[in-house]
């Protein structure tokens, strides 16, 4: 090819059905910029000899079923700012040198079968704006050096087996828009320092085993505008008032927590909402009036809370929170009408001596 495409700078041979192994040596000859095999049936090893093209820039070898390692020798290429390999069966660690490929700006392993700690060198890439590492097997904390990354504006490390705490350093990233940390093993508290996270619209972290408190720092996000989701994890009490300021929020998940007592009339107050789950907690009382329009369309997202009543239905839970209104106004009543009444006699007693 070198010989009939001298002047090749592009290599897009995608959605084909291409199989066998990459060739080694792909780029010798050339000067290409862009290496795009996506969505083929290549199989054999990453090819390592990427890092000595030092004209390429972008990358793109998404699914395909590339196998084995990803070469722990593979020579650092400054030069690539794209690289995209998720939806592969790439197995083992993720090797510390792509820390030297400083101007990365998007890394994308996701889908793959990779193992070991996420390398703390990747807090070394400051251009780095995307990090994919989800749907692996990546084990470990995550790592503080991620807070150096202050252009991250995505952080996707979802479906993993990741422990440990939440760094706050993460939490103060300052272009952060979308953090999807759920289906890991984190535990201990969300840090309370959301006031530097002022871009983030997207907060994943359900299915993990986060506890209590909820951060208020959240409610101060003014461009929260798509999704928070906490289901399945460890909060219980009361769902905290202060959530209802993120007026500008779609989508907010609780669900399959150990929330109770009765939902806080602020969350009136989120009007742009139109889904909310809070199913198989311990709530109580009526349903907030912005939130009956949501029954209709999603009923499933409030069963699983005995004793919480929706509005509108006369039977089962609002009969029993009518009855028990009822009772307590008529207790109310007689109680009243007893102290009106000692008063009199009282008064009356007093008057007689």
């Amino acid at each position: 090819l070198s010989k009939n495409f001298p002047a090749l700078v592009r290599l897009d041979l995608s959605g084909n059905r291409l199989n066998g192994s990459i060739p080694s040596g792909i780029c010798a000859g050339y000067n290409f910029s862009v290496l795009a095999l996506a969505n083929n049936r290549f199989s054999g090893s990453f090819p390592s000899d990427i890092g000595k093209c030092s004209s390429l820039r972008r990358v793109v070898l998404s699914n395909n079923n590339l196998r084995g390692h990803i070469p722990a020798y593979l020579e650092e290429n400054p030069g690539i700012f794209f690289l995209e390999v998720q939806g592969n069966l790439l197995e083992g660690k993720i090797p510390p040198v792509f820390g030297r490929w400083t101007n990365l700006s998007m890394l994308d392993f996701s889908s793959n079968r990779l193992s070991g700690s996420i390398p703390p060198e990747l807090g070394k890439l400051g251009n780095l704006q995307i990090l994919r590492l989800s749907s692996n097997r990546l084990t470990g904390s995550i790592p503080s050096e991620l807070g150096h990354c202050e252009k991250m504006i995505k952080l996707d490390l979802k479906s993993n087996y990741l422990s440990g705490n939440i760094p706050p350093e993460i939490i103060s990233l300052p272009n952060l828009q979308n953090l999807l940390l759920q289906e890991n093993k984190l535990n201990g508290h969300i840090p309370d320092s959301f006031s530097s996270l002022q871009s983030l619209t997207e907060l994943q972290l359900g299915a993990n085993m986060l506890e209590d408190p909820i951060p208020c720092s959240l409610s101060n996000l003014h461009h929260f505008s798509s999704v928070l989701n906490l289901s399945n994890n460890r909060y219980s009490g009361e769902i905290p008032a202060c959530l209802g300021k993120l007026d500008k929020l779609q989508i907010l998940d609780l669900s399959s927590n150990s929330f109770s007592g009765e939902i806080p009339a602020d969350v009136n107050n989120m009007i742009s909402l139109y889904f909310v789950n809070i199913s198989f907690n311990h709530l109580r009382g009526k349903l907030p009036s912005v939130w009956m329009r949501i029954v209709a369309s999603y009923p499933g997202s409030f069963v699983g809370n005995p004793e919480l009543c929706l509005l509108g239905d006369e039977t089962g839970n609002c009969r029993e929170t009518e009855k028990g209104n009822s009772r307590g106004r008529v207790l109310a009543g007689i109680v009243i009408a007893v102290v009106v009444s000692v008063a009199l006699l009282c008064a009356m007693i007093y008057t007689l001596v």
